[in-house]
C-alpha cells in the first residue's frame, strides 16, 4: 500500500491549487494512490425548539434523530448560508 502512498500521487492536486487557472477557496480534498475527492461540511434542516424557547437536554435527547437527519442538508458556502437557515427559522 505504501508504494501506492507516494508524494507524487498528491502533487498534481497540490500544483493545480496554487495555479493561475485554479477558482476555488476554501475546499478541503482526500488526496492519495491517484483516488481525489473532495471533502465537505453539510448543514442538515435539523430541528427548530421555536423563536425564545429554553430548550432542554431533554429536548436535544428527544430530537437528535431530526437534528443527525441529512437528508436535505445542504453544503454551506460561507457563514451566510448558515444564517439563512437560521433567519428562515426564526421568521418562521
Amino acid at each position: 500500500m505504501a508504494s501506492n502512498l507516494e508524494p507524487t500521487t498528491v502533487t498534481p492536486l497540490a500544483c493545480y491549487l496554487v495555479s493561475e487557472a485554479c477558482e476555488l477557496s476554501h475546499e478541503v480534498f482526500s488526496v492519495g494512490g491517484g483516488r481525489f475527492a473532495r471533502v465537505f461540511v453539510g448543514l442538515t434542516p435539523g430541528w427548530f425548539a421555536g423563536k425564545g424557547k429554553a430548550v432542554s437536554l431533554e429536548d436535544v435527547r428527544d430530537h437528535l434523530g431530526q437534528i443527525m437527519d441529512e437528508k436535505s442538508y445542504i453544503v454551506p458556502k460561507s457563514i451566510g448560508d448558515e444564517m439563512r437557515v437560521i433567519a428562515k427559522d426564526l421568521m418562521g
